[in-house]
């Protein structure tokens, strides 16, 4: 016997009905993908806004690195500053032992005496961007070190101004005082340096620079270096000295007084058959201090032997004291020598 339900008709019905159930089931699921698809898009388009933002401070935080860092003070000569490209000065403290790396891949470490400017990798730096000055306090040299590896010893109450990536025709560093240089072989070009008056060219290479309000004064103690003026060139070789007269404008080569010139750089004062008076104020120029003779005669007393500057002022005095009865009164920044 035939089932009317199993007619043509009922089944074209039924196979009709299945396809509509299969289509909305589709687009149920359809629908219920593009609500998980949406709310995905959503948590990643916050997750990149989020890390955008945290990208942007930490750049921001890159680029203030010493405000962030260090505090920032008024220019004082007893304290070590550094100058940063936005003008704004900032005081290195004498604990602070820290390091930052900043967003054009250098990385700067701050010791007590030294700050170092190293490359962590490939280098970004913005040119107009990238002059800082280091001002030494008036009591303690201090120590720069380049992204090439070129040491400086900063003499106390000096100031240097540097690129870290100088343009072609710019200086590498500007000198106002006195400093050690340990130059770094340049493979390309040369090291720049301005010292009031003098333009020295370096290809890698250790001197001393000094200048003051009369003369500018470098001591070659090891290579070959050019100085120039606007209207003279000398070149120097190792023990040679240049000194640069400001009032006759003229450069005058000799050779070099290491011992003299470069006193201040070394752990002892030496003194081989010098009169007090001489000594006086060497010693005076270290320690800030001015010495009068109370006793005419010690002027002209003669001494050898040395002095180890970090024991300080007052073991000077007693070495006096102790070898020739020398006695000494101190009053500010005054002392009275006398028998």
């Amino acid at each position: 016997m035939e089932n009317s339900t199993q007619t043509p008709e009922h089944i074209k019905q039924k196979y009709i009905e299945l396809i509509e159930k299969s289509n909305v089931q589709y687009h149920k699921k359809r629908n219920l993908f593009h609500v998980r698809n949406i709310f995905f898009y959503l948590l990643f388009i916050a997750i990149v806004l989020a890390l955008s933002f945290y990208i942007r401070s930490e750049i921001l935080s890159r680029r203030n690195l010493f405000e962030n860092n260090l505090e920032e003070t008024s220019f004082a000569d007893d304290k070590i500053l550094i100058q940063t490209p936005n003008g704004k000065l900032y005081e290195i403290d004498k604990n602070l032992s820290t390091e930052w790396l900043s967003e054009a891949g250098v990385l700067i470490q701050i010791k007590p005496q030294s700050i170092k400017f190293i490359s962590a990798g490939n280098i970004d730096l913005n040119k107009h961007n990238n002059a800082y000055t280091i001002f030494v306090s008036k009591t303690t040299p201090y120590n720069l070190t380049l992204l090439d590896g070129s040491n400086i010893k900063i003499n106390k109450g000096t100031s240097v101004h540097f690129n870290l990536q100088p343009d072609i025709d710019d200086m590498n560093v500007e000198i106002n005082g006195e400093a050690y240089f340990d130059i770094t072989h340049q493979e390309e070009g040369t090291f720049k340096i301005k010292s009031k008056e003098l333009f020295v060219e370096v290809f890698g290479t250790e001197f001393n620079i000094k200048n003051t309000t009369s003369s500018n004064e470098i001591v070659l103690v090891n290579g070959f270096v050019k100085v120039s003026t606007q209207n003279q060139t000398v070149n120097m070789i190792q023990g040679e000295q240049v000194k640069y007269n400001i009032k006759t404008q003229k450069l005058e080569k000799n050779n070099a007084d290491f011992l003299e010139a470069l006193q201040w750089n070394s752990t002892y004062y030496h003194f081989s058959n010098e009169k007090l008076i001489d000594i006086a104020l060497k010693i005076g120029a270290w320690y800030h201090v001015r010495f009068e003779f109370q006793t005419p005669e010690l002027k002209k007393m003669s001494f050898t032997g040395k002095l180890k500057i970090d024991d300080g002022l007052v073991r000077f005095l007693e070495m006096l004291k102790y070898t020739d009865g020398i006695n000494s009164k101190i009053e500010n920044d005054k002392i009275f020598l006398y028998k």
